[in-house]
């Protein structure tokens, strides 16, 4: 069986081990919408109004508490809409700065010897 977490901030919903977001009342997995910039984002109800977040800040929230301030969830193998715990990693906007000068240095350098480049 698939192991889901309660979400702190979202009472009745969990976060599983594959990066879903179950919701305890309906019993389904909620399906979200992947945004232009690669992440997915969930919506939900709340009192009557409709809110929403990013699946990757619930499964964090969920598996490791609130990040601390100054810090950001990023994708360890840099597919956003990628959410399973084990590839969220706590980081600094400066950290993933660094790390995407590095992959497009990366990119270029593959380019200018013919050759293709995958993250």
């Amino acid at each position: 069986m698939t192991q889901m977490l309660p979400i702190p901030s979202r009472p009745g919903y969990f976060a599983t081990e594959s990066g879903n977001i179950y919701n305890e009342r309906t019993h389904r997995t909620l399906k979200g919408s992947l945004r232009l910039d690669g992440y997915v984002q969930i919506s939900f109800f709340d009192n009557g109004r409709r809110t929403s977040a990013y699946r990757h800040k619930l499964v964090w929230e969920a598996y490791h508490g609130v990040p601390p301030k100054g810090h950001i969830i990023s994708h360890e193998n840099g597919i956003k809409s990628d959410d399973r715990p084990e590839n969220l990693i706590l980081t600094t906007k400066s950290e993933v700065s660094a790390t995407y000068k590095e992959r497009e240095w990366a990119r270029i350098q593959a380019e200018l010897r013919g050759e293709g480049f995958n993250v």
